[in-house]
């Protein structure tokens, strides 16, 4: 073992690399919790002096205002609390549909920026560069205008099978509403997490066919047991009651996010694809395979794990971006927390949660997309 000497002592070197990195994690967090507590005295103490505290106890009382759209039951009557956390699942549910949105046009602007057909190429590469060089928020408004002013009236709205309607109001849609309440929501909950369970036990086994079964039967089962029951959008006065309703700042919002971060995965993919070696490609096709096998089966799992670390940037700015919803009257957690600002007079402690809100979620899908790396690099 390598040792060093100072000052008499004899000290053994560190060589190994995971015991290096460990010890600087800990040294920089360390670091940070330093320079944070420091931070945080100086702000309570500047506060003491202007007769100020930080507090928190107004998260209980009673919010006062209502929430345009919200995945979780909110009224003036509810806390503040409650509002926040209804702003913070309205922006987790349009995140993941912008990313899910984003990455499938990615994936099909990549591909059709390498594809061989030159009309194809360059209306995607075309696509990129607008995307690329235009205002998130100018897209959002230019999209939510179109949307508010060419889509018909509720009274007017476009019908589809008598169980979809789509007006400038957004789209309703037939709702599943569980009979049995929380019960219901337990046993979907439990019987998801036998259904995974399961499938994951078979699957690493190599019995795949078999866990999917499992998966299947036991989810249909859990849905059986809470006895879904389906409520059709009825029109009433001037809007509908009764179904689900896709608001227009959230479509428009999933659209304009979905479009703009979707160009900028496009540059991912085609930049991933193009930097596997040639040479992969001519031993696929040596192997025998087809065009669509060679993309498939040798380019795209090499071109993913190179992806994954800009596609996670992507992912968590999608995370940010969310914040525009602002401009369209989209309660997300921005607007939640600006509207308990202007009324609670708190900034600081509702700066503080967002903070906190939103480094935690950022983190948490960075350590995902790593996990998701690690496993692509072990195979």
């Amino acid at each position: 073992m390598i040792s060093s000497h100072i000052g008499g002592w004899r000290f053994p070197a560190i060589t190994d690399k995971r015991t290096q990195r460990l010890a600087m994690q800990v040294g920089a967090g360390l670091l940070l919790a330093v320079v944070g507590g420091l931070l945080w005295f100086n702000l309570a103490a500047n506060l003491s002096a202007a007769g100020m505290k930080i507090d928190f106890a107004f998260l209980w009382q009673d919010s006062g205002f209502d929430l345009n759209e919200s995945v979780i039951a909110h009224g003036p009557g509810a806390s503040y609390a409650n509002a926040l956390l209804a702003g913070f699942l309205n922006t987790l549910k349009l995140t993941i549909a912008c990313i899910l949105l984003a990455t499938l046009v990615g994936f099909a602007i990549g591909f059709a920026s390498l594809s061989e057909h030159p009309i194809l190429r360059h209306a995607a590469l075309r696509y990129v560069d607008a995307m690329r060089n235009l205002p998130k928020l100018l897209i959002l408004l230019a999209v939510y205008v179109v949307m508010v002013r060419e889509l018909p009236s509720v009274r007017e709205a476009w019908e589809l099978g008598g169980v979809l309607f789509i007006s400038n109001r957004g789209i309703e849609m037939p709702a599943i509403v569980l009979a049995d309440g929380w019960r219901a929501w337990l046993i979907l909950a439990v019987g998801g997490a036998l259904a995974f369970l399961g499938w994951w036990a078979l699957a690493r086994r190599r019995k795949l066919y078999a866990g999917a079964l499992v998966a299947v039967l036991v989810a249909l089962v859990a849905i059986v047991l809470a006895e879904p029951q389906a409520r059709l959008p009825e029109l009433q006065g001037f809007n509908f009651s009764g179904g689900w309703t896709v608001t227009i700042p959230f479509l428009a919002l999933l659209i304009a996010l979905g479009a703009y971060h979707g160009a900028q995965i496009g540059e991912l993919v085609r930049a991933a694809i193009l930097a596997v070696p040639e040479g992969q490609r001519q031993a696929g096709y040596a192997l025998g395979l087809g065009p669509l096998g060679v993309m498939w089966l040798v380019v795209l799992p090499q071109a993913l794990r190179l992806m994954v670390p800009p596609l996670t940037n992507q992912y968590i700015n999608t995370l940010k971006n969310t914040s525009i919803g602002l401009a369209v009257g989209y309660s997300d957690f921005v607007s939640v927390m600006s509207t308990s600002v202007n009324q609670t007079f708190r900034p600081i402690e509702l700066m503080l949660v967002t903070i906190c809100v939103y480094l935690s979620v950022g983190l948490a899908v960075s350590g995902a997309m790593a996990a998701f790396e690690s496993r692509a690099h072990d195979r």
